[in-house]
């Protein structure tokens, strides 16, 4: 996160890394069970790998195309200043009604 394309820049407020699921590769997930059982246990795993890296990866080449900018999910990271800087102006650390994913 502190490297040249996190938040060393101090213009950064925001950064947003990939996920991926850590044991997607795992043949046997349940060791005391038969090939059937394990494929079955491996299917979610694949598929919520498959989400994050396909679905978050389009999200951010979209945002990246558009110029846009939006943090959700798992692996966001926001400075502190950015939030002690919005808290200040609205006189609360988040304006009413806004969305807030995952804090």
């Amino acid at each position: 996160m502190s490297g040249p394309t996190g938040f060393a820049d101090p213009e950064v407020g925001g950064v947003q890394v990939g996920v991926r699921m850590r044991n997607v590769g795992e043949e046997r997930p349940l060791p005391d069970r038969g090939r059937v059982a394990n494929a079955l246990a491996r299917l979610p795993v694949q598929v919520q790998d498959m989400e994050f890296a396909v679905s978050n990866a389009g999200m951010q080449l979209l945002r990246v195309r558009t110029g846009s900018v939006g943090l959700g999910g798992n692996g966001q990271f926001t400075r502190l200043s950015v939030l002690d800087r919005i808290a200040a102006t609205e006189r609360r650390p988040w304006k009413r009604g806004a969305p807030l994913e995952d804090y």
